[in-house]
């Protein structure tokens, strides 16, 4: 998992290391729960403000500012490392649609597992790296992360997912994602693909190792007051999966189940109800699965494992 070093990558040799054009993370670097003590005294950096509304030509005003995560010691990386994170598999996974940009100026091409996923992170790590980005910010900023649900002892948020777009001669779109999946045998690291194809081929949710990249953005029409608020939003830059979990983003609708009321329905109702299910196609008057709709557009995997996971990466290289 080789890259291009950050620019702004500072080494001491204690969380981080680079060799031969490869950044790796100690046992200690990573954002978990057991080593949240001895990180007690890492803070964030934000980098400067910078208004990219031309860029990205927006109609109103759009400012970034880049995170940075620095270690007791003084290691400092725009990639922040964190375990037991749960990527969610969803039966749209490699389907993308034109949307109307926020920007309010034309369209872009939008796909679950290629350009965004339902990330999962535990409550305690994002509450530590939210913290931290709080503290850095000035008195009169308000950073917020408006898209967070709690859930099962995780985060889940929207994260972003780097690709490629190609247009075709006939003009079909075609969107790839570059952040591969690797895994991890025990003894050496492989290469799995790009993650579509590991999440189409698996059919499942994973929990594992994530390197994020972090940045805050803030929006406002153009002649508008400067509110000062900035939303934190995270991008996924390399994953070592662990294993499958079904631990899932929480359902966009409660829905009620089970038996209601001891009240039978009417037999003809039921004998009409039966009769279309068409027994042995397939119909099951009595089931009681979840829809694609009722989990916000996705659901979850079908993994073997379920509950806590406990996941200790040791001195993994991140993707950069």
């Amino acid at each position: 998992m080789a890259g291009t070093i950050p620019s702004s990558t500072q080494v001491n040799g204690k969380h981080i290391r680079v060799s031969n054009g490869e950044l790796s993370f100690s046992s200690e670097a990573w954002i978990e729960a057991s080593n949240l003590d001895g990180l007690e005294d890492a803070d964030v950096i934000l980098g400067q403000e910078r208004d990219i509304s031309n860029a990205v030509n927006a109609a109103g005003v759009v400012v970034i500012r880049d995170v940075q995560l620095r270690y007791p010691g003084g290691d400092t990386s725009v990639l922040l490392p964190v375990s037991d994170v749960v990527l969610e598999y969803r039966t749209t996974a490699g389907k993308h649609a034109e949307r109307r940009a926020d920007t309010g100026k034309g369209t872009f091409a939008s796909g679950y597992l290629v350009t965004y996923v339902s990330m999962g992170m535990p409550e305690r790590s994002f509450d530590f790296l939210m913290a931290r980005v709080r503290a850095s910010a000035d008195s009169r900023v308000r950073v917020d992360a408006p898209k967070v649900q709690h859930h099962d002892g995780y985060c889940w948020m929207p994260a972003k997912v780097p690709h490629t777009i190609k247009t075709t001669s006939t003009g079909r779109v075609n969107i790839t994602p570059t952040v591969h999946v690797s895994f991890y045998d025990g003894e050496n690291e492989y290469d799995a693909g790009n993650m579509l194809d590991v999440f189409l081929a698996l059919s499942t949710s994973l929990v594992g190792s994530c390197t994020l990249s972090a940045r805050l953005k803030h929006t406002r029409p153009r002649n508008a007051v400067d509110h000062h608020r900035f939303d934190l939003g995270l991008t996924v830059t390399g994953y070592q999966m662990m294993d499958t979990t079904r631990l899932r983003s929480p359902p966009l609708n409660n829905v009620a189940r089970g038996l209601l009321v001891e009240r039978a329905a009417n037999s003809d109702l039921i004998r009409m109800l039966r009769d279309s299910s068409h027994e042995g196609d397939g119909g099951d008057v009595e089931g009681d699965g979840e829809s694609e709709e009722e989990r916000g557009g996705g659901s979850g995997g079908e993994g073997k494992t379920q509950g806590e996971h406990t996941t200790t990466p040791r001195d993994t290289k991140a993707k950069v």
